[in-house]
């Protein structure tokens, strides 16, 4: 069984914005010292589910294909603004 590179540098992607690990440039990927509290990740999952339920009747609304609303998702946090 083998995992494509893609997967494992989006895990690590994952791990590190969800604060359970810490990227240290060079010197590798660590556990955080401190990792979030499961209370926390639950929350932000909940507000993260709401925030998509939202996004997901307004392009129903407007009638946008679902490949087109991810790309607009992904330009839009892909944006410095």
């Amino acid at each position: 069984m083998s995992v494509a590179p893609n997967t494992i540098a989006r895990v690590y992607r994952e791990l590190i914005i969800s604060g359970i690990c810490e990227a240290a440039g060079r010197s590798g990927t660590f556990i955080a010292e401190t990792p979030p509290v499961a209370p926390a990740i639950a929350i932000r999952s909940e507000e993260l589910a709401a925030a998509a339920d939202r996004f997901a009747i307004s392009v129903r609304e407007l009638g946008v294909p679902i490949d087109e609303a991810l790309e607009s998702v992904i330009a839009a946090m892909r944006s410095p603004s």
